[in-house]
């Protein structure tokens, strides 16, 4: 018995078009979102892989307005069907859905108590919500419909932050570079005594890992004031 076929697949211009994939290397360039091209197994586009029927190049140009290969196959990857087994497409639609958890919990926040959603109550409200993740969905707009979910079961706001943050003068040094790592610094300036006053704008996931960051270089020290429009 010879082995399974397995292919990624796109309609276009009223026929189907097919390359011949591996499906762990499918499953690692679908995860990474590049290197489409290590997953096909031969350098061939066909109209049906199985009867080994190919596409011509009038096929190809008409239907993707291009005959390069590696352009073809980003588009039947991104656009397409990509064959993968049951096992496979579990494990890729648990990646995504702990994409679109962290990604939701970096920058959303509960608008009545001014805190984040921690990950385990954004998926305790997703399942609530009967939310699922769909595999052939970019992350943006499984992050999109999750979001639209969540605010059936849960209040929830992805506006940004905005704290003025006062940095004693001994710990400027120390300080500094943590809060333009974790925050967009609006403007900064400095009292007569050294210390720095800076405005900043975080994503409201972030905002504890920054806080605890500073406090702890600052032993305590530096003030956030929260600037509320």
């Amino acid at each position: 018995m010879s082995a399974p076929l397995y292919v990624a697949r796109v309609k276009r211009a009223g026929r189907t078009f097919e390359v011949v994939i591996d499906p762990e290397k499918a499953l690692e360039a679908l995860q990474k979102g590049e290197g489409f091209i290590q997953a096909v197994r031969d350098e061939e586009v066909f109209l049906d892989a199985e009867k080994g029927l190919r596409a011509s190049h009038e096929d190809l140009q008409k239907a993707f307005g291009t005959t390069d290969f590696s352009r073809i196959v980003q588009i039947i990857f991104t656009e397409g069907d990509v064959q993968l087994t049951a096992e496979q497409r579990k494990r890729l639609r648990d990646q995504l859905e702990q994409q679109v958890i962290s990604e939701i919990a970096r920058m959303a926040f509960d608008p009545r108590s001014r805190m984040p959603h921690p990950p385990q109550r954004i998926r305790l409200a997703l399942e609530e919500a009967k939310w699922h993740v769909d595999e052939k969905l970019s992350l943006e707009k499984n992050v999109e419909l999750a979001l639209k979910a969540l605010r059936r079961v849960i209040p929830i706001s992805i506006e940004k932050l905005t704290f003025e943050v006062r940095i004693p003068a001994m710990h400027v040094g120390k300080a500094y570079g943590i809060v333009h790592q974790h925050a967009s610094v609006k403007s900064e300036d400095y009292t007569p005594q050294g210390d720095l006053v800076m405005l900043i704008e975080i994503p409201a996931g972030l905002r504890d890992e920054l806080f605890d960051s500073v406090n702890r270089v600052t032993h305590g020290e530096a003030v956030f004031t929260e600037k509320r429009a």
